[in-house]
């Protein structure tokens, strides 16, 4: 292999990296913190895909990877998602926990920052 190709290799392995995040393989980009108290029980819905955006209030174009949103009270935390709840706790979310963690931390009374609208007032 030449310097030439090795350049060649390395180049392209960046730009894979760099679409990976742009495409939200990897939240790293954010911290969890602690923004108020756990609901006492949560409710899984599946809804279509569709449903799932007019739900969260977002668009695919906004949110490409969006696999669910929470809706957290001190009564109950309800997560919408296109996925069933043993489908969400099979597939990695991009920031290291399940798409059910991650959720479910949001239930735990967890936000990431930077502040969602859902921000603990």
């Amino acid at each position: 292999m030449t310097t030439r190709d090795r350049k060649h290799l390395l180049l392209l392995a960046i730009a894979l990296m760099a679409l990976y995040i742009a495409l939200g393989g990897c939240a790293s980009e954010y911290e969890w913190v602690r923004a108020g108290s756990p609901s006492k029980a949560y409710e899984w819905k599946q809804v279509t895909r569709d449903e799932m955006f007019l739900i969260c209030a977002t668009t695919p174009a906004k949110s490409p990877t969006l696999g669910a949103c929470a809706y957290v009270t001190p009564e109950m935390c309800r997560v919408h998602s296109d996925r069933t709840e043993w489908q969400a706790k099979r597939e990695m979310s991009g920031d290291g926990l399940t798409l059910w963690e991650h959720e479910i931390k949001h239930c735990e009374g967890w936000w990431h920052k930077p502040y969602s609208r859902w921000e603990a007032k």
